[in-house]
């Protein structure tokens, strides 16, 4: 918990787009973003360990 620093580093965010098109017009756009990349790319390094319970 805190602060993020700046690294200085370049920070590559992928993206998957879906577009949910009927007759010609959108119903429905959805944007899922890489996380877990960014995360990393900006020295955040998240403790997937301690959140699956070991019971």
């Amino acid at each position: 918990m805190g602060t993020v620093k700046p690294t200085g580093a370049k920070v590559d965010a992928p993206t998957a787009d879906f577009w949910y098109l009927h007759n010609g017009k959108v119903e429905q756009f959805n944007c899922y973003v890489g996380y877990t990349k960014m995360y990393a790319d900006m020295g955040v390094n998240l403790d997937w360990a301690s959140a699956v319970d070991k019971h």
